[in-house]
């Protein structure tokens, strides 16, 4: 039989991996916001920049934790929206964890946080 956990209420449900109510909701409002307008690029065009800056060639490809400091350290500075900075921030920050999970094949069942 499936596990199964009881609410404090008598309600019966299957036990889910995350707490995802403890994600801040305003931050996630922003972030996606952020998600969307960067969509103008091509939904799903962040999968193919890499994590970190590698030589490509005789060019650099800049990668998504470079971009993600680029913008940490614009707001540290006070250097243009920080609202703008901070969500793009989070936003490059959360994909480079995507696509390190992802190439790693990182199985996050175990994964305890």
């Amino acid at each position: 039989m499936e596990d199964m956990e009881l609410t404090s209420t008598g309600g019966k449900q299957s036990p889910i991996e995350g707490l995802f109510s403890l994600i801040p909701p305003h931050a996630l409002m922003a972030i996606s916001k952020t998600m969307k307008r960067g969509s103008k690029y091509g939904i799903g065009n962040w999968h193919k920049i890499p994590i970190m800056a590698k030589q490509a060639d005789t060019t650099i490809d800049v990668g998504e934790l470079d971009h993600a400091l680029e913008h940490y350290l614009n707001f540290v500075r006070n250097h243009g929206d920080p609202m703008e900075q901070l969500t793009h921030f989070a936003a490059r920050a959360l994909m480079a964890l995507d696509q390190f999970i992802r190439e790693n094949e990182i199985d996050l069942t175990n994964f305890k946080g």
